[in-house]
């Protein structure tokens, strides 16, 4: 058995707790709160020291408990799957690793909480050298209660790229599988107990490379995918599914945009009324690439929303988060193109109108955008994404709005330990009033390591 090092050293930055101005309020039965921070400053910042190349990849928060899931470096220079479990409120942390049989490179891309079920989706390298797709169940005190994995045929890889629990704490995980003519979707699920409860396949018309992007799976084990498949050799297709509690297809609906000339599906949310929200983008022969919402009901009734092109000045224009803030609006984030990428942010309302977009031209003149959104409970949304100083320096911006007017706002710019290093955002995520955003942040030395930074009104 080799040596590893199974706990990350731990560096805590102390930073003062912001004393903010809070007032509740009630707008149409939504209860919604005045956040006014001058200083944005996190109530703390944790980073975590290891060689190597390490990143924080995703977060999910609950009442009492933040959960970061990522990658990291160990003494023989391989990779374990992380979960760090933070105490809400607190700087109290321990990190916890995974790894695999092999003892070689694994990672946890996703994470979902659901009560005391907490599951990490991600890849495990297999000692024949490939890559499987990794589901990881954690104890609530976040140790290992059990791994397992799906690998298809051969020495192809096949990696999860989200993860979700039902209310019984049955995991579902989706994924690529890759074959001969390129990548399918999978998504399977397993039982508390770690038994594989069904196996889902997709390969689209075109059979070259399908690849889902996001998931939900509800209270009840309803599964809802998204994500982009060829329906031809020239054309693409957003793909949505909805899979029962037994993995049996429901419904699949197909979307390649107004003009039928192609749409990526990006990110998925659930919507209130029940089914889900699909963000993503459309090709557009006038305008290019243009921001696209769309609604499935439960029964799979599609609804366009309005789409967003810049106006026609930038030709791109991609949402690659979305979230539904507390009264209904959703809010999605992503890039622009014009001189350079430039963060994007459009607000839709229920119904399907544009209430409120931005394409920030103000960021320096490289490239930057929105990586991640997530809605508070006060009718906010805290964004996230990159602040480039120049190609090799990139700061961490975190931006936190409401869709009710003066709700307070407020803006925050980390450059990391060392001012002209690479700071990468990878997620952000809310309960209540408090926020957290994870990534990865570039050592002295060189290197990538975890970091959180967490906000508490």
């Amino acid at each position: 058995m080799r040596s590893k090092r199974q706990h990350p050293h731990l560096v805590l930055i102390a930073l003062a707790v912001v004393v903010v101005s809070m007032t509740v309020a009630s707008g149409g039965g939504v209860a919604r709160a005045a956040i006014l921070d001058p200083s944005a400053s996190p109530t703390w910042t944790l980073m975590f020291a290891n060689p190597g190349n390490d990143a924080a990849t995703d977060a999910v928060m609950t009442p009492a408990l933040t959960w970061v899931c990522g990658q990291s470096s160990t003494v023989d220079h391989s990779l374990d799957a992380t979960l760090i479990r933070i105490v809400n409120g607190t700087s109290v942390s321990s990190t916890h690793s995974y790894d695999g049989p092999a003892h070689q490179n694994d990672a946890a891309y996703d994470v979902a909480a659901r009560g005391s079920w907490i599951y990490t989706s991600g890849a495990t390298r297999r000692a024949a050298d490939n890559l499987d797709l990794l589901v990881v169940r954690w104890t609530p005190a976040g140790a290992v209660k059990w791994a397992r994995s799906y690998g298809s045929a051969g020495k192809n890889p096949d990696v999860g790229v989200d993860v979700g629990v039902d209310g019984k704490g049955n995991v579902v995980a989706c994924g690529t599988r890759t074959g001969a003519n390129g990548e399918d979707w999978v998504v399977a699920s397993w039982s508390p107990t770690g038994t594989r409860r069904w196996l889902w396949t997709y390969n689209g018309a075109a059979d070259v490379a399908d690849t889902p992007r996001e998931m939900y799976v509800d209270k009840t084990g309803n599964t809802y995918v998204t994500g982009l498949s060829w329906v031809s050799a020239a054309t693409n297709a957003c793909v949505t599914v909805k899979l029962s509690p037994s993995g049996k297809r429901l419904w699949l609906r197909k979307y390649t945009g107004p003009e039928g000339t192609g749409a990526f599906g990006q990110a998925l949310a659930a919507c209130p009324g029940g089914g889900v929200y699909v963000g993503g983008f459309t090709r557009e022969i006038a305008t290019g690439m243009d921001g696209m919402l769309l609604r499935y009901s439960a029964r799979g009734k599609r609804t366009v929303y309005a789409a967003y092109s810049g106006g026609g000045a930038s030709p791109v224009e991609e949402i690659h988060a979305i979230a539904v803030a507390r009264g209904g609006a959703i809010v999605g984030v992503g890039r622009a193109v014009n001189a350079s990428d430039d963060p994007l942010r459009i607000v839709w309302s229920p119904a399907g109108s544009i209430l409120d977009h931005d394409i920030d031209t103000t960021v320096p003149p490289y490239g930057d955008a929105w990586t991640d959104v997530a809605a508070d409970g006060v009718g906010g949304y805290c964004m996230t994404g990159t602040w480039p100083n120049a190609p090799s320096d990139l700061s961490v911006r975190t931006f936190r709005e409401s869709t009710f007017v003066d709700s307070g706002q407020w803006a925050y710019v980390w450059d990391g330990p060392v001012d002209t290093k690479a700071n990468i955002p990878n997620a952000v995520a809310a309960n209540g009033t408090s926020y957290v955003v994870v990534g990865a942040y570039e050592a002295v030395g060189g290197g990538m390591n975890q970091f959180v930074q967490f906000w508490r009104y």
